[in-house]
């Protein structure tokens, strides 16, 4: 999350001139961290309903792809409400893509 915000920013120069560049990146690491620390809540809360076999391997995949669809979320949330701050929205939506990540990972896994 950290380098998509760095290529947006720095890269291909989109952020919010008022508040600065820096500040701008800053203010996006924060919240996409905010947002993983509630999507690993969610994800804890549904491993208590549905058991995976746990291994570095397997929380990779699962972190990839809430990062993937939590990214995809603030996007399309971006582009269909643009003038509205969506910072809320985008937390909850970490909750519950948290919670369905859980769905992502294999119910056996091998051991290596």
């Amino acid at each position: 999350m950290v380098a998509f915000w760095y290529v947006v920013i720095y890269v291909f120069d989109e952020f919010d001139h008022g508040y600065g560049q820096r500040n701008w990146f800053d203010l996006n690491v924060y919240l996409s961290l905010l947002s993983v620390v509630i999507g690993l809540v969610g994800y804890g809360l549904a491993t208590r309903f549905w058991r995976r076999h746990r291994s570095v391997a397997v929380a990779c995949i699962t972190g990839v792809a809430f990062a993937a669809c939590e990214l995809a979320l603030v996007i399309a949330m971006g582009w269909a409400i643009p003038d509205r701050d969506t910072t809320l929205e985008g937390l909850v939506g970490a909750l519950v893509i948290g919670a369905l990540s859980v769905l992502v990972t294999p119910r056996r896994v091998m051991k290596s």
